[in-house]
């Protein structure tokens, strides 16, 4: 099983959220935390089952020199990235 990191987009594949695109915060021994800066901003974020995701296995670009260079994200960097990704 492939290590998941901070900042890679990771698309819910059950619940009432199924389909909809997060950024992986955290990873924890049981679960994934997820945000995606609007109905979950990182105050208040989504926890699911690993197997309840499909993860990318890459770091969003416009993320990638935060998380390098050990910068808090915020909501807005997280609903930026999404909105890249959809483009």
């Amino acid at each position: 099983m492939r290590r998941l990191e901070k900042g890679m987009y990771a698309t819910s594949l059950a619940g009432h959220d199924k389909g909809r695109l997060y950024i992986i915060i955290e990873e924890t021994e049981k679960c994934v935390i997820l945000s995606d800066g609007r109905s979950h901003p990182l105050e208040n974020p989504k926890k699911k089952k690993r197997i309840h995701i499909q993860p990318e296995y890459r770091i969003a670009d416009c993320l990638t020199d935060k998380i390098m260079g050990q910068q808090a994200l915020n909501n807005q960097d997280i609903a930026d990235a999404i909105q890249a990704r959809r483009k």
